[in-house]
């Protein structure tokens, strides 16, 4: 029954405050704006989605899934995907020194070296990939023959060859499958020229090369296949002899097992990405001497022509799918934006609060501010992807109606959100006048008490905006060392994981003890929420410590502006905070507080309310008293309220108040 009361009373309050017609039609006209916007923000989330997911098909149907780079310094092996700069083009010169990976901005243009991999410039405007011809990958099957007991047996064994580069020096590995699909030997060579290299063969099993006889997807497929049938064989508790090495040959000559010793590629089912879903189909083509091409069937629509990608062509779109990633991040945030905004409108709206309408329309105008800088992002990033596709595609464009429907998207988003802007000004503007007069109804007409007040409602603000700032910061940054480039070069990403992760589960208590104690002038829990305010901003100032963390925040503009503006607003909010605090104890907690008493549910919905006596406040409020003088009899009304008396309604003559006043003739 209490939480029946509880409901009774919280319909009551919005039928209430529903009555006023400019305020039913803001409820509605925000409702409809905030999920129309919610709806755009998404759908062009998914156009950048989509857009990356095809040119990850491409990469994928290129082969350029078996080109690894090693990190010597933390034993992680990565890939086009966790080292996007290695494939981007920039007007920057990268110095020519160890480096293991670049991570340039939004626009490509100025890009920061990281790592510990060598890599080869050949002039000043290019960034390179760390192979300088393109790598030829082939499946083939290999015929060996062993007479044991007089007996014949011949096995086919498919010979998978991948590429692998550690500290500047690429070798290839060759992983050899039975038909049975396990792990059977592995041949490693060191290549200066990687189409044509060196093979060192084992001293059990010799190999011959055939003719290819699989694609790259097959290859794929296969080494898939040898770690899943790996993980079998360790889980049966079998031979431990390949989990030292699963590259150790059997041989017995360890001495030269271990100078062998070569380099594998360990592949999982997550890094490879399903096949796109839609009319265009890819395939893998070989081209004039010797250069996996990739065949785009229906590109242009059902009745499109066949298109072929070389693989130095797919290479260059590790940074537009970097990118692509980046704004279906900013996409996301936006849309979480627009339900704030509504959320912000709906708590004014019940609260009454001028500062919330305020809020309200700072916050569109910075959604506005924001969709429009995205727009130029739009048109700079199509700049540089077909400069990228003119100079190393021979002008083909993979991606036709991206530009189309993605600025049609945002340009919706913005002139919605600058008409909602301009209309919740014209309402808040009809409004502010019934807010204002609900504001003295709730606390008086102290000036002093007034101010208070107006600190407290800002302080609720600035606390509900930086929280969802603080939230989106660590969001972002958590989901770039989990599955952008810093989860391949950070070193101790599991601790700014389990750090980030326990700094978001913190912001639920810094936002309930800062509420209660500005409200209620509690000072306990006002300690607790200044420790928390310090412990966030302290974790902010310690993440400049970790050197990936300063190049994202210098490369990536949006993830600059959030954390900028989390560390803004929890400063200022700390400050206000302070100053709160320094009012504690002057009045404005009893006129809360019997606020609340007076909307609180009963225990029954027919019940009466019980009378509490609470002791009220002096006030300053003018008095009749005060106006007409004081004095044991009461102060006579004014002869300006009442009209005339007629003659033809006295019957008698009226008593005047003073002796010789106010006397009528009959």
């Amino acid at each position: 029954m209490q939480f029946a009361g509880r409901l009774y009373s919280a319909w009551s309050l919005v039928r209430d405050r529903l009555r006023h017609r400019n305020l039913l039609i803001f409820l509605l006209f925000h409702l409809t704006t905030s999920a129309v916007l919610f709806v755009l923000s998404i759908l062009s989330a998914e156009t950048n989605a989509e857009a990356s997911h095809f040119l990850r098909h491409i990469i994928q149907t290129a082969n350029l899934s078996s080109i690894v780079f090693y990190n010597p310094d933390n034993g992680k092996f990565g890939d086009w995907k966790s080292a996007p700069a290695l494939v981007v083009t920039g007007n920057d010169t990268i110095s020519k020194k160890k480096e293991d990976g670049i991570v340039c901005n939004d626009d490509g243009k100025r890009c920061k070296a990281v790592g510990k991999g060598l890599h080869r410039h050949e002039d000043e405007t290019d960034v390179k990939p760390t192979f300088a011809q393109p790598f030829r990958q082939t499946t083939y099957t290999s015929t060996t023959t062993m007479t044991t007991q007089e007996s014949t047996i011949t096995t086919r064994v498919l010979v998978v060859p991948t590429l692998t580069v550690i500290s500047g020096e690429a070798l290839r590995t060759e992983v050899m499958l039975n038909e049975q699909g396990r792990l059977m030997e592995t041949f490693s060579a060191t290549t200066t020229s990687l189409i044509s290299s060196t093979t060192r063969s084992s001293s059990v099993i010799s190999a011959a090369s055939a003719t290819a006889t699989a694609t790259a997807t097959a290859s794929s497929k296969a080494l898939i296949e040898a770690e899943e049938e790996e993980e079998e064989e360790s889980e049966d508790g079998s031979d431990g002899s390949d989990d030292s090495s699963i590259n150790s040959s059997d041989s017995g000559d360890e001495e030269e097992e271990e100078e062998d010793k070569p380099k594998v590629l360990k592949v999982s089912k997550k890094d490879y990405i399903n096949a796109w879903k839609r009319d265009i189909q890819l395939s893998t083509v070989q081209g004039p001497g010797n250069v996996v091409e990739v065949n785009i069937a229906h590109l242009s629509g059902s009745n499109g022509p066949d298109v072929q990608l070389t693989q130095q062509c797919a290479i260059h779109y590790g940074w537009a799918i970097n990118s692509l990633d980046n704004l279906v991040r900013e996409e996301a945030v936006l849309a979480a934006f627009f339900i704030w905004i509504l959320g912000l409108a709906v708590v004014g709206l019940l609260n009454e609060s001028i500062p919330h309408l305020l809020a309200l329309l700072l916050s569109l105008f910075i959604s506005s501010i924001w969709t429009a800088n995205g727009l130029r992002l739009s048109f700079k990033f199509w700049k540089n992807f077909e400069s990228t596709t003119t100079t190393y595609c021979d002008g083909l464009n993979v991606l036709p109606m991206y530009l189309n429907k993605r600025i049609g998207f945002q340009s919706t988003v913005l002139g919605l959100t600058v008409i909602t802007m301009v209309a919740s000004g014209v309402l808040c503007w009809k409004i502010r006048d019934h807010f204002g007069w609900q504001t003295f109804q709730r606390i008086g007409a102290s000036s002093k008490i007034n101010k208070i007040y107006k600190l407290v409602l800002a302080l609720s603000i600035l606390l509900q905006l930086d929280a969802f700032v603080l939230v989106t910061f660590f969001a972002l940054f958590l989901d770039q060392i989990s599955r952008g480039p810093a989860s391949y070069f950070m070193r101790d990403c599991k601790v700014f994981k389990a750090f980030y992760s326990i700094l978001i589960v913190a912001l639920l208590p810094w936002l309930y003890f800062g509420w209660t104690s500005i409200r209620q002038e509690q000072r306990k829990r006002f300690n607790i929420f200044l420790c928390l305010s310090v412990l966030t901003m302290g974790a902010w100032a310690v993440s400049f410590t970790n050197p990936m963390f300063r190049i994202i925040f210098s490369t990536w503009a949006f993830f600059t502006c959030m954390g900028s503006l989390a560390v803004g607003l929890t400063a200022i909010t700390v400050i206000l905070a302070i100053i709160r605090r320094m009012t504690f104890g002057k009045g404005l907690a009893d006129f809360l507080y019997l606020e609340e008493v007076h909307e609180r549910p009963n225990s029954g919905l027919l019940d009466e309310k019980p009378s509490m006596p609470v002791a009220m406040p002096r006030s300053d409020l003018p008095t009749f008293s005060t106006a007409f003088g004081p004095g044991p009899a009461p102060a006579p009304p004014p002869r300006q309220m009442f009209p005339p008396m007629p003659v033809y309604t006295t019957a008698t003559r009226v008593a005047s108040w003073n002796a010789g006043d106010d006397r009528r003739a009959l």
